[in-house]
């Protein structure tokens, strides 16, 4: 599967569903990154959820369930982003260390 080879190569992989219980936030979002996204219709299947080494949701107000499936990518990629450049002067960061992968389920 190709999760585990994304853990093989040293990457954390995350999976991003509403259903989480910990907020992007506050989620180990640095370092070697796969997220997994599911479809907008059923989310990422049970078996996908059960290989990821966490998941996260994007906090949400109102009575919006989810943003679609670019949108909370962007929002989660630029969380990311923001991690692995906070401290640095230099603002570039090396794009190998971040994958973005979509489970179609």
């Amino acid at each position: 599967m190709a999760i585990d080879d994304l853990k093989a190569a040293g990457f954390w992989v995350c999976a991003a569903t509403e259903h989480a219980e910990e907020d992007v936030w506050h989620a180990p979002m640095g370092g070697r990154l796969a997220l997994v996204m599911g479809s907008e219709g059923s989310g990422i299947s049970r078996l996908v959820l059960e290989r990821c080494d966490f998941s996260c949701r994007l906090p949400q107000r109102g009575r919006v369930e989810s943003l679609n499936v670019a949108q909370a990518a962007t929002v989660l990629c630029y969380e990311w982003l923001r991690r692995e450049c906070q401290g640095s002067e230099d603002a570039t960061v090396d794009a190998s260390r971040f994958l973005w992968s979509m489970a179609i389920t």
